[in-house]
């Protein structure tokens, strides 16, 4: 039995015993419980096995449920191709991230989006870059692959509601950081908004992760350094629709400058409390104590610099099945624009 204690940066086992698989996750708060949404990576082990093609990316998109956000349940796979077709969004060979879920009270149905970029073994000589979509009439039901948008090029991103339109927050890989308006449906991409044009990486905004205070909306964000962390900043939104601004640092007593050796995957709030959540994923346990900074090094890389990439290549051998999970509470300033500090075990009623 659980003992209410939400801990970062160590292995999480489900109710049966068995480690939860759901990274670059999303969990959704409905009716009372939290459903968390994610990449199963079982048997994802990249280098460690000596192997320097990727034949896996993933098991499917696996759900756990909970009511305490300590104690998770294995609901199973909601998502997966198992047609044997590489080019399919959510076969295990194709590389399907970040899956994010909202509910449509106008077509009573839930959405599920998930970045999708081809084949993990690079073997499409054109990869389709885009967005996977997938519906299903529960939250905790088996998601059917509808279509894949190809209008945002299947950059990071979140997903939300304003106005009683959704959106997508993502990155336009890799020169724009963009607001994506949704059809009536939230199944289809009908207008964008670009904001920072012309930014490249590794300075371009990814990985953004949504909260609204008091009316203003801020993205948390990191640079575009693949799964090595780095110092997560603050985009604010005023008016979602006006000019968007880069701020400083998110995390407090960052020594490191690393996001606490994390990247957010999402930022969700605890219904009737006030208090916000931010999951994130540990992406890589095996990284020396000490390293060059990843944010240079793929400064460098991008210009084509082949000595960082491989520095970057000999720092770790990208075994993302032992990647471990990290949760932190989100304080605000006085500004309303979010925070976030470290603790290695809480619990919600500590902060509620």
């Amino acid at each position: 039995m659980s003992d209410g204690y939400i801990k970062s940066g160590k292995y999480l086992y489900d109710t049966e015993g068995k480690p939860v698989q759901a990274h670059g996750g999303q969990i959704v708060p409905y009716k009372g419980r939290f459903y968390w949404f994610g990449e199963d990576k079982t048997g994802i082990y990249g280098r460690s096995l000596g192997e320097e093609i990727f034949s896996r990316w993933h098991n499917g998109i696996r759900l756990y449920v909970s009511d305490d956000l300590a104690s998770w349940e294995d609901k199973g796979t909601v998502a997966i191709d198992n047609s044997g077709d590489k080019l399919a969004p959510f076969n295990p060979a194709n590389i399907t991230e970040r899956p994010h879920v909202i509910y449509n009270a106008k077509t009573d149905k839930f959405v599920m989006w998930a970045k999708t970029c081809g084949p993990c073994d690079y073997s499409q000589k054109n990869p389709t870059f885009g967005y996977a979509v997938a519906i299903s009439d529960k939250i905790d039901g088996k998601y059917e692959y509808l279509r894949t948008d190809e209008s945002g090029k299947g950059g990071d991103f979140d997903i939300i509601e304003e106005g009683g339109k959704a959106y997508l927050v993502a990155e336009r890989p890799h020169d724009a950081f963009c607001l994506y308006e949704l059809d009536e449906t939230y199944t289809r991409i009908v207008k964008e908004e670009p904001h920072f044009e012309g930014v490249i990486p590794p300075w371009i905004p990814e990985a953004p992760c949504a909260v609204k205070k008091n009316g203003k909306y801020t993205f948390v964000c990191s640079h575009t350094t693949g799964y090595f962390p780095n110092p997560a900043f603050n985009i604010v939104a005023k008016n979602l629709h006006g000019k968007w601004k880069k701020r400083g640092k998110t995390f407090i007593g960052d020594k490191r400058k690393n996001s606490f050796n994390s990247q957010l995957s999402c930022i969700f709030g605890i219904p009737e409390t006030g208090l916000f959540v931010a999951l994130a994923d540990r992406w890589l346990t095996d990284l020396p104590e000490k390293y060059p900074d990843p944010v240079r090094l793929y400064d460098k890389m991008f210009k084509g610099d082949k000595g960082a990439d491989k520095i970057l290549h000999d720092l770790t051998e990208q075994n993302t099945s032992l990647a471990t999970y990290c949760f932190y509470p989100v304080f605000f300033d006085g500004k309303d624009e979010p925070h976030i500090k470290y603790y290695d075990k809480w619990r919600l009623k500590d902060f509620i």
